[in-house]
């Protein structure tokens, strides 16, 4: 299943903003591509994932995100248990922030609230 994503996050800096770009085009199949801007750094996505994902593959997804930015990557990621529109429930959310990923119920806090911004 591509189950819905939303994703928060403060914004990100150009440096922050080219090595995720790096990452993201390295890779043929990911989780979700336009969930920050290149020209702002804004955060914010709520749609379908790109892939199909469970909440060890998103979380073995955002790791190799991680650790392949700068530590200031600071976004939060919920995997809802269906797709964009239908009702859903959240499954799972992680943080990602020093380079580390966490599941954290309160992994938005603090960011602005979930939009496209792409």
């Amino acid at each position: 299943m591509k189950p819905q994503l939303i994703i928060t996050g403060k914004q990100l800096n150009q440096e922050t903003v080219m090595g995720v770009t790096s990452c993201l085009e390295s890779k043929q199949e990911v989780f979700a591509r336009d969930w920050y801007s290149k020209v702002t750094g804004e955060v914010g996505y709520t749609g379908n994932a790109l892939m199909e994902l469970t909440p060890k593959l998103l979380s073995k997804e955002l790791k190799l995100l991680a650790d392949a930015v700068d530590p200031d990557l600071e976004i939060g990621v919920t995997m809802m248990s269906g797709i964009a529109g239908a009702y859903t429930a959240p499954v799972v959310s992680y943080k990602v922030k020093n380079k580390k990923v966490t599941v954290d119920l309160f992994c938005h806090l603090g960011h602005p609230a979930p939009k496209r911004v792409c």
